[in-house]
C-alpha cells in the first residue's frame, strides 16, 4: 500500500462485505447503513459488479460514503488485479474509518475472504463479520438453492438476513426460520428486515475466523467464463456482453444528451426474461433509477447522472432483435 508522505500508515480499518445473491437488496442496504454513519467518520465503499459497465457507482454515488467500482465480474477471479490497484488507490485517497465492500451477486465468498484476510489486505484491514442478504422466497426454488454460489455466499456469513420481508408470505418466512436455524456452524445473528433497512450496530461484529479453514482457500467452483464483447457506436452508445457461472449481463453506457422515453423503456425490460436490471436513465421527465428482479421493478426518481448506464443480467444470452430494439426508445 502506497501512502503520501507525512501520513501515518493506515491499520486495522474495519471491513464488512455485504454479500447477497442478484436482487437481494444489497446496494439498498449499504445505503441505509451509511445513513447511520456518524458524522465524523469517513466511510468507503468498494462495489464490484458483474457486468463490464457499472451501475451501482452512479446509484450509491447518492451516498455520504467515497464509492469505487470494480466492475467486470468476481472479485476473485478476472475482476482480481483491477480489485487490488482500486481498493489500494481508495484507501489511500478516502483514509476511511470504515470499509463496506459490495461483491457481485454472483461472487465466490470463499475466495474473496481468503484474499481479503491475508497479506498485503491483512495488514491494512479488520476483516468484521460477513454479512449475507437473502429473498426467502428465492429458497422455494431449487435453481437457488442448488446454486453453489447461494449455498457458498449464505455458509461463509457470519450474519444472515432475511430482506424484502415485506412482500413475503408466512410460508416464506417460516421457510427461511427453517432453513436458517438448521445451519452448521451456527450464525451469529439471524434477523429479517425490509427495505433494505438494516441496523449499522451489525458492522462492529467480529468474524467467526473458523469459516475459513485451508479447504477453502481453493475454489471448488466449475466456471465457465467467456471474454466480453464491446460494441461502441458513433454517437456515443456502448454495448458490452459478457457471461460467467450461467449467468449473462448486457450491459450500455450512453451519453447523457441521448433522452429515453420512459414508458416504452418499461415496457421492453418487462417483456425480457431478466433476473436482473439496474438503470440509471435519461428521460423526458428527468433522471430515472430503475432496480428490479424478475419479481418486481421499482422506478425513483434519482439527480442527473454523468450518463446514462443500463445493465440487465439473464440466464440465456439476450436475442439481437431484443438488443437492438433499446434504440428504438430514444425521444431525443
Amino acid at each position: 500500500m502506497i501512502m503520501p508522505p507525512n501520513l501515518p500508515p493506515l491499520n486495522a480499518i474495519p471491513t464488512n462485505l455485504i454479500m447477497g445473491f442478484l436482487g437481494t437488496g444489497k446496494t439498498t442496504s449499504i445505503l441505509h447503513l451509511v445513513s447511520q454513519k456518524p458524522a465524523h467518520e469517513t466511510w468507503a465503499i468498494l462495489v464490484n459488479e458483474f457486468g463490464r459497465i457499472g451501475v451501482d457507482g452512479s446509484i450509491l454515488a447518492e451516498s455520504n460514503a467515497t464509492v469505487a467500482e470494480v466492475p467486470g465480474g468476481c472479485l476473485c477471479c478476472e475482476a482480481g488485479p483491477v480489485f487490488d490497484v482500486t481498493l489500494n488507490r481508495l484507501l489511500s485517497e478516502a483514509r476511511p474509518d470504515r470499509l463496506l465492500i459490495e461483491p457481485t451477486g454472483i461472487g465466490h465468498p470463499r475466495q474473496i475472504i481468503h484474499k481479503l484476510s491475508h497479506e498485503p489486505h491483512s495488514n491494512v484491514l479488520d476483516l468484521k463479520a460477513t454479512i449475507c442478504l437473502v429473498d426467502p422466497r428465492h429458497l422455494a426454488q431449487e435453481k437457488y438453492r442448488q446454486h453453489e454460489i447461494f449455498r457458498d455466499q449464505i455458509a461463509y456469513a457470519d450474519i444472515l438476513i432475511a430482506n424484502k420481508t415485506d412482500v413475503c408470505n408466512a410460508d416464506d418466512l417460516l421457510r427461511f426460520q427453517a432453513f436458517a436455524s438448521a445451519l452448521e456452524p451456527k450464525k451469529h445473528t439471524i434477523t429479517r428486515i425490509s427495505h433494505g433497512c438494516m441496523d449499522s450496530q451489525y458492522l462492529d461484529i467480529d468474524a467467526n475466523r473458523n469459516r475459513l479453514t485451508p479447504d477453502h482457500a481453493q475454489s471448488k467452483n466449475i466456471i465457465t467464463r467467456e471474454p466480453a464483447t464491446h460494441h461502441p457506436s458513433p454517437d456515443g452508445w456502448v454495448q458490452t456482453e459478457h457471461n460467467a457461472d450461467g449467468f449473462y449481463s448486457t450491459s450500455w453506457s450512453i451519453s447523457r444528451d441521448v433522452v429515453f422515453d420512459l414508458p416504452l423503456f418499461q415496457t421492453w425490460i418487462q417483456s425480457l426474461p431478466l433476473e436482473r436490471i439496474k438503470a440509471v436513465i435519461h428521460t423526458r421527465s428527468g433522471w430515472t433509477l430503475i432496480n428490479g428482479s424478475s419479481d418486481a421493478i421499482d422506478l425513483t426518481n434519482t439527480a442527473a447522472a454523468e450518463k446514462t448506464v443500463v445493465e440487465i443480467i439473464t440466464t440465456t444470452p439476450m436475442s439481437l432483435s431484443a438488443i437492438n430494439r433499446l434504440q428504438q426508445f430514444r425521444s431525443d
